[in-house]
């Protein structure tokens, strides 16, 4: 289960791996940078509606002489939010065929930009909500880029870690934003409404320069028929301390799986997600996206300060601020998390720990012989808890798995539908949590989490049951056990083979072609029921008559405990240790 920080290099010195895919590693970090961005300006624009000078300008005076904002002006800020994500998710696959994801990363930071330049220039109700259409587009985008980006140019062995990049990064924006907010939050002139937006405005306006001196992804290239500009690409991902024979290695890997597609469709059309091996690709990247919702991270993010408001606390700002910084040191913890332990392992465990944390809040607010104070202090304590475990597993887990699953040619379009799908359910929970939250309709308040813990047990069993294991695998070799058709339990079980789909650059290919298998072997009691998956998932394997088990070590733990039962056994050389 473990997994080595350093690796053995060519000359044969000890190397940090991080420090060998150092350009690509950076690379990744900046695009990272985009959600940050994000983050902090959806965090300011939170802010807003409880700010005198932004009411000033869009709300009303009630008759206290308080600020309020109409209701349907916040309702429609939302909806038209999730309208701009929908479009921007929606466009993905249009948009692929002709613009790489450097292209539409520039479209994402140059519509953030002009969305805060134009609220700063107008005071228009009207051009408010086409900015809001303008953030959620741009949202969209910088989170699928995001995704798209880091999973098709990230080494194997260290796609979930780059991936995991932009989680920390996302708690420190957070707690930036609630400050600034905080600071700003008892002014009465419009400048203290622009110089928030001002400040928001840094960060997208410096990506769009910097993302133009980054390289476009080989994968994009090579599907276009670029294979020479994705070569390059590919040089300048991996760096100077690459041998031209392992570059050569992987997009040979590239190419061939490209190929390999090309035989099955003559274009990436959208309805190929639906049909063949792609539709439970499509299907599998669809209940990643809805786990998002379904076990209440939308939720938490949206609801977690109003729920500690309505628990009674005397300090909520105070409360979500601590609540981010444990979501920013679960998001660091992540960073070694993802490398160390399994995808389905990391998800099955931190997903339990949700569902312990939702029924037991749900469960203490149920009780009525239980004090304000030690239900607020409970509150409290479990969310922190679910922001940190949640932070430092099901978080970037789903982005990690969301991003491996789709084939190359439709992973714009496929994660493109499902993202929007998913926003669309987002806006639906926004939507309907107010009338179960609000005294003044269902008040379940705390309650409302037996219904999350619901959604997340639910979660849990569709993980168990139908999410394959993809951890360090090259996305070549992941499309190969999808053409396959293996079983949930056969993909940890999986070889490539050099004459087989081909194998990439980094540690875990190296070993793939170094560590070859000698002997197979099973006992008769169970040849029948298991050669043929075994065959499959080893083609290369043949089993004489007569042949048994006899002086061979046992089974890898690595592998499924209920094939270990059944007395398979695999020898490697020397080295061996199983992939």
């Amino acid at each position: 289960m473990t997994q080595s920080w350093s690796s053995i290099s060519p000359d044969g010195n000890k190397t940090s791996i991080l420090w060998e895919n150092r350009k690509c590693l950076l690379i990744c970090s900046l695009v990272s940078l985009g959600v940050f961005s994000q983050i902090f300006e959806s965090k300011i624009m939170a802010g807003f509606q409880i700010q005198p000078d932004f009411l000033k300008i869009y709300g009303y005076q009630d008759k206290r002489g308080r600020w309020q904002i109409p209701t349907n002006v916040q309702q429609l800020t939302t909806s038209f939010t999730t309208l701009g994500q929908m479009i921007g998710a929606i466009s993905l696959g249009f948009l692929s065929n002709f613009k790489g994801r450097v292209d539409m990363m520039k479209i994402a930071y140059l519509i953030a930009f002009s969305s805060l330049l134009a609220r700063i220039l107008t005071t228009s109700v009207g051009i408010l909500y086409l900015t809001c259409v303008g953030f959620g587009w741009s949202t969209g985008y910088t989170f699928a880029t995001l995704v798209l980006y880091v999973g098709e140019c990230s080494v194997s062995h260290l796609r979930g870690v780059m991936l995991s990049i932009h989680v920390p990064m996302i708690g420190i924006a957070a707690i930036l934003g609630k400050v600034v907010s905080k600071a700003y939050s008892n002014g009465t002139s419009i400048s203290n409404y622009h110089t928030q937006l001002g400040l928001a405005m840094i960060l997208p306006g410096l990506l769009f320069i910097l993302v133009h001196f980054i390289p476009e992804t080989p994968r994009w290239l090579a599907a276009r028929g670029r294979l020479e500009d994705a070569t390059k690409s590919l040089q300048s991902l991996r760096g100077s301390q690459a041998s031209p024979s392992l570059i050569e290695e992987e997009i040979r890997g590239i190419r061939d799986s490209t190929a390999e597609e090309e035989k099955m469709r003559k274009s990436a059309r959208c309805m190929e997600m639906f049909q063949g091996t792609n539709l439970r690709r499509t299907l599998l990247v669809f209940g990643v996206v809805l786990m998002h919702t379904s076990t209440g991270d939308f939720y938490m993010i949206a609801f977690s300060s109003y729920a500690f408001k309505q628990a009674g606390r005397k300090d909520p700002f105070t409360d979500s601020i601590i609540y981010s910084l444990l979501g920013f040191f679960g998001g660091c913890a992540s960073l070694a998390v993802v490398k160390i332990f399994r995808r389905r392992v990391v998800l099955l465990a931190s997903l339990s720990i949700s569902f312990l944390i939702y029924f037991v809040t749900a469960a203490v607010f149920s009780f009525n012989d239980v004090s304000e104070g030690v239900k607020g202090r409970v509150l409290v304590a479990f969310y922190c808890l679910y922001s940190f475990f949640h932070q430092m597993g099901a978080g970037p887990m789903l982005m990690i798995v969301a991003s491996e699953i789709p084939s190359n040619k439709l992973r714009t379009a496929t994660f493109g539908l499902c993202w929007a799908i998913g926003s669309l359910i987002q806006w639906a929970t926004a939507f309907t949590a107010p009338y179960f939250l609000n005294p003044e309709h269902l008040n379940w308040g705390p309650r409302y989490n037996y219904f999350w813990a619901a959604g997340t047990l639910l979660s849990i069993l569709w993980c168990y049951f139908f999410l394959p294991e993809t951890k360090d695998r090259e996305l070549e070799v992941i499309d190969a056990m999808f053409r396959l058709r293996l079983k949930v339990d056969e993909f940890p079980l999986y070889q490539p083979t050099e004459s087989g789909q081909a194998v990439g650059f980094g540690r875990s290919a190296r070993e793939a072609v170094n560590y070859p298998m000698k002997t197979f072997a099973l006992g008769d009691r169970h040849k029948d029921k298991t050669f043929d998956t075994f065959h499959k998932v080893y083609p290369s394997f043949t089993l004489e008559d007569g042949d048994k088990l006899s002086s061979f070590p046992e089974a890898p733990s690595s592998w499924p405990h209920k094939i270990r039962r059944r007395s398979i056994a695999q020898v490697f050389d020397h080295h061996g240790r199983a992939q």
